[in-house]
């Protein structure tokens, strides 16, 4: 039995001290029971979360709808390649003397030789009339050419001509729709390109978008017939390489 003075009206065991506190008093709860501050922490991670799970699926669509929508580097399409730009096939040649004046000029520029032109074959050639004494035809007429029929309408990139080796002569590509031997047909000639002093092989590049379907290769100079000849003058063409389109 414990000793020491008692109550009359109260018992023992209520007359103990209450134990020391252990630490601070813990702060109000809300009415589910939880700190304040816990709860918005919660809420605001639970935020977070929805938006981080929001902006995982707007990537990974955007991803896919890129990947899926074909819009990567442009692709060149089949009619922007130069494909079309192909060699042609001239169906004839001849001797084009249009501005013949001499009653005893034949008139046709050695026209029965035009074929070797185009045969392909570098060791057959046509060749103009030689003149004498002026490279400019001894002062007969201002040109004379070989023009090519090539069947239909063209547009040409480029005529590359193998002439005779001596340069010298001074040469214009020409397209048009007239094949008569006139001056009122040639002058309704385009000229494509130009060059001068040549000889040998030379390429002629054509920037011009005219078409037609003659090719005219129109002499204005003529090179010395032979090497160090100065009295006798003539053309010679190997072969002729048409490219172009249709």
């Amino acid at each position: 039995m414990p000793s020491g003075p008692q109550t009359a009206d109260r018992p023992y065991w209520e007359l103990a001290p209450e134990p020391p506190p252990r630490g601070a008093r813990p702060g109000p709860r809300r009415p589910d029971n939880r700190p304040r501050a816990s709860a918005a922490l919660l809420g605001l991670g639970a935020v977070l979360v929805v938006v981080l799970i929001g902006v995982g699926v707007w990537i990974l669509g955007h991803r896919g709808s890129a990947s899926n929508s074909g819009t990567g580097p442009p692709s060149h399409s089949a009619s922007s390649s130069p494909s079309s730009v192909r060699a042609l096939t001239p169906v004839a040649a001849n001797g084009f003397d249009a501005l013949s004046t001499p009653a005893d000029d034949p008139k046709n520029e050695n026209d029965d030789l035009a074929r070797f032109a185009i045969d392909s074959n570098p060791s057959t050639s046509w060749n103009t009339q030689f003149y004498l004494n002026n490279p400019v035809f001894g002062g007969l007429k201002t040109g004379t050419g070989l023009i090519l029929d090539m069947g239909r309408p063209v547009r040409l990139s480029s005529v590359q001509v193998t002439f005779g080796p001596i340069p010298g002569a001074d040469v214009q590509i020409k397209l048009g729709n007239n094949n008569t031997r006139a001056p009122g047909a040639l002058s309704s000639f385009t000229t494509v390109a130009s060059a001068t002093g040549v000889g040998g092989t030379h390429t002629f590049t054509v920037h011009s978008q005219a078409t037609g379907r003659y090719v005219l290769i129109w002499f204005t100079k003529l090179p010395p017939q032979s090497a160090g000849s100065s009295d006798r003058f003539g053309a010679k063409i190997f072969n002729v390489t048409v490219r172009g389109s249709h």
